[in-house]
């Protein structure tokens, strides 16, 4: 999630990362989520698009809270 304003450019690659990670990704397919790896499927992206030189108040608004 996200508690600040944020870029319309980056919202669907950081959904697209948190529930690819979730649902499964590479051509497999899980029935139920994997809640657990919610967390990973963001640090995956924000760590991409870091090294990626994308400006830190891009990638600073999203947050996870929980599991």
């Amino acid at each position: 999630g996200t508690l600040w304003s944020m870029a319309d450019a980056y919202g669907p690659l950081v959904a697209l990362s948190v529930y690819g990670k979730m649902f499964g990704e590479n051509g497999e397919s899980r029935e139920r989520p994997k809640l657990e790896l919610a967390a990973e499927g963001l640090w995956d992206i924000i760590r991409k698009m870091r090294r990626d030189g994308v400006a830190y108040h891009q990638w600073i608004p999203f947050i996870h809270v929980g599991m």
